[in-house]
């Protein structure tokens, strides 16, 4: 009985250190690592159920990278193409701000993110030099829904709804 507890002791202290690295793999994007702590994990004894739960987990969150580069490349494309904010669920800002819900900190998102905010600032300046001061506010009014703390663009969204 004593070397069954121990077993058990041993098998929990492997389990622990096995989730622990594959988490590890997994906050870091290591997918290969994870994959490989996954299938590692079968043969180290630890019961089905565990290790149908890592690979699941690995799973899950390939399926989600995968989700992320596709997104990903679907909205630069049509950033490329021009569809800032239209047609509705199918444009550039909301994909980049889908990639955003997934991963929040994914760098190439927020940098494109702010470079449609920035294309929408320009267009909001070219429509109000061009005296459609409706167009341009509404513009303006969704380069600020992207970054609602720029300061120039709150002082001409003021200075543009001013009669």
């Amino acid at each position: 009985e004593e070397d069954n507890r121990v077993a058990k002791q041993g098998l929990a202290e492997v389990e622990r250190e096995v989730r622990k690295r594959l988490d590890e793999a997994l906050q870091t994007g290591d997918l290969e690592e994870a994959k490989a702590l996954a299938s590692r994990a079968g043969v180290t004894g630890l019961a089905k159920s565990t290790v149908a739960a890592l690979q699941k987990q690995v799973a899950t969150q390939t399926d989600r990278q995968d989700s992320i580069t596709n997104t990903m490349q679907r909205a630069r494309q049509l950033l490329e193409d021009g569809f800032l904010t239209e047609p509705t669920n199918n444009n550039a800002v909301d994909l980049l701000l889908e990639v955003l819900s997934l991963q929040p900190a994914h760098p190439e998102a927020t940098d494109l993110l702010d470079q449609a905010a920035l294309r929408l600032a320009v267009i909001a300046q070219e429509a109000y030099d061009a005296g459609i001061k409706n167009e341009a506010l509404n513009f303006l009014q969704m380069a600020l829904r992207i970054s609602p703390d720029n300061q120039l663009w709150l002082q001409q969204r003021d200075e543009w709804s001013t009669p």
